[in-house]
């Protein structure tokens, strides 16, 4: 925070009311994690509600896996930038389409 200040900070908890998709990502914004086993700490929450975000899950599932939701979150910040700066055509090896 000290070295990027003013960066939007979204935070990643099952606490939030608000889905990662609702949120618009712009090139310098960070998705912060916590640590399996607890997540954020509440007293880091209570700082960012307008931008603390969640992934829909089904039932009382607690939470994902961490690597599980970083790559469904930073899938979509990517996605909604186009995928700038990323390889987004494939060739067969042998044949082409």
């Amino acid at each position: 925070m000290k070295k990027n200040k003013g960066a939007r900070l979204f935070m990643a908890t099952t606490k939030s009311k608000k889905i990662y998709t609702e949120v618009e990502y712009k090139e310098d914004d960070y998705i912060v994690f916590g640590k399996e086993s607890a997540g954020i700490p509440e007293e880091i929450l209570l700082n960012y509600k307008e931008t603390s975000v969640r992934i829909p899950m089904m039932g009382d599932t607690r939470s994902l896996n961490l690597s599980n939701s970083v790559a469904i979150m930073v899938y979509e910040a990517l996605r909604q930038q186009g995928f700038k700066g990323m390889n987004t055509e494939g060739q067969l090896h042998r044949y082409e389409w």
